[in-house]
């Protein structure tokens, strides 16, 4: 029989670690349960508010997709409307432009009519261009000449003394004077008979090169040759025409105009008027002073009206290029007084302010032939 003492004992000294333990144990189980309540009221929040997003997602995707149908809808009928006015307007443009092309077509059959070249202007143009690239000095171009009392129709078919090989004959056997200018014949398919209006229209073909246009008429007793130039002679607009002063040539003793001595004079007249235009251009682009031998004659009026025509360009080398006038200007005054000429000229100015003037000078005289290479690189490309 256990003695109650000793159970007693036991239970006293076992309780209080069995208590402790079996307190431990349902606080833990209490704590599990609260946690795993815990979780399951979070993942039902947690599931609510994903429902609800999805909820909020579903209706913000069908109002973007009604919104988007309505602008689509807006946008197609939009266009619709829009390609309809384009349409409209290009059928009205596509009007326009054909008109504008029959138009531009008769004017160009117009201009191909009455343009005084033998080549398309577009060739003229391109092969002038490559031409003063290579040679680099003024071009003459070289009209036929036509007679007053015949009709348009007659002068243009040819046939006529046009005086252009005697022109050109000469020029090319006078080597004085020959390798200033570059004279070319055989562009123009007939004579310059509207005169400005031809001057006008060669200009516009060829604003940029320096040209001379040689042409004249002629009657039944004397011939006037006539001068047109442009980016040639200093003291003018680069791009302005100017029309030399016309001089009436006539046979001695009322020789045929077809005579072989009056048409060396007036290949001769022509030959030497430019001459004196390409002398005056060397001297402005190169500084070569004029060689005033070359153009003498024995009729004093004839050498008095030459002589002042390079004097007054030698008065206007001394304002455009002082330094070049002050190389030239002893060895013209010495020419004037050979010839028995006065030469009025204005005193040597001061040109030791600038040691880099005549380089400064002589490339403003070489940049007129690279805008002219320049202009003509543009046009080729």
């Amino acid at each position: 029989m256990t003695d109650p003492l000793l159970l007693a004992a036991a239970v006293h000294t076992v309780a209080p670690y069995l208590i402790k333990r079996l307190t431990k144990r349902w606080m833990d189980e209490s704590v599990r349960t609260r946690h795993r309540l815990k979780q399951k009221k979070e993942i039902y929040e947690y599931r609510k508010r994903l429902e609800d997003y999805k909820h909020e997602n579903r209706k913000q995707l069908a109002l973007f997709n009604h919104d988007l149908q309505v602008s689509l809808r807006k946008l197609e009928h939009d266009n619709r409307v829009n390609f309809e006015i384009f349409r409209t307007e290009i059928e009205l443009n596509a009007d326009e432009i054909r008109r504008a092309r029959q138009q531009l077509a008769k004017l160009n059959e117009l201009h191909e009519s009455v343009c005084p070249f033998r080549m398309n202007p577009d060739y003229v143009r391109e092969h002038l261009y490559a031409r003063f690239t290579t040679h680099r000095k003024p071009i003459v171009l070289v009209a036929p000449f036509w007679h007053e009392a015949k009709p348009d129709a007659e002068n243009a078919g040819g046939g006529g003394m046009h005086f252009r090989t005697a022109i050109t004959k000469t020029w090319h056997t006078s080597h004085g004077w020959s390798s200033d200018l570059d004279v070319v014949d055989g562009w123009f398919k007939r004579p310059l008979m509207q005169t400005d209006m031809d001057v006008d229209m060669i200009h516009e073909i060829l604003p940029d090169l320096p040209i001379i246009v040689a042409y004249g008429s002629l009657d039944d007793s004397s011939v006037s040759p006539m001068f047109a130039t442009w980016n040639v002679l200093p003291g003018r607009e680069p791009s302005d025409p100017l029309s030399l002063p016309a001089v009436e040539l006539r046979p001695p003793d009322n020789a045929p105009l077809t005579s072989d001595d009056f048409r060396k004079a007036l290949g001769f007249a022509v030959s030497q008027e430019l001459g004196q235009v390409g002398s005056i251009y060397q001297l402005f682009q190169s500084g070569r002073p004029v060689n005033l031998d070359l153009f003498l004659t024995d009729d004093q009026d004839a050498d008095s009206r030459i002589f002042d025509f390079f004097n007054g360009y030698y008065e206007l080398l001394h304002d455009l290029d002082p330094a070049t006038y002050v190389r030239v200007r002893s060895n013209w005054l010495e020419q004037a007084e050979h010839a028995g000429q006065h030469a009025a000229l204005p005193p040597a100015p001061d040109t030791s302010d600038s040691t880099n003037r005549p380089l400064n000078q002589q490339l403003q005289k070489d940049d007129h032939f690279q805008r002219m290479a320049y202009k003509a690189s543009r046009y080729f490309s």
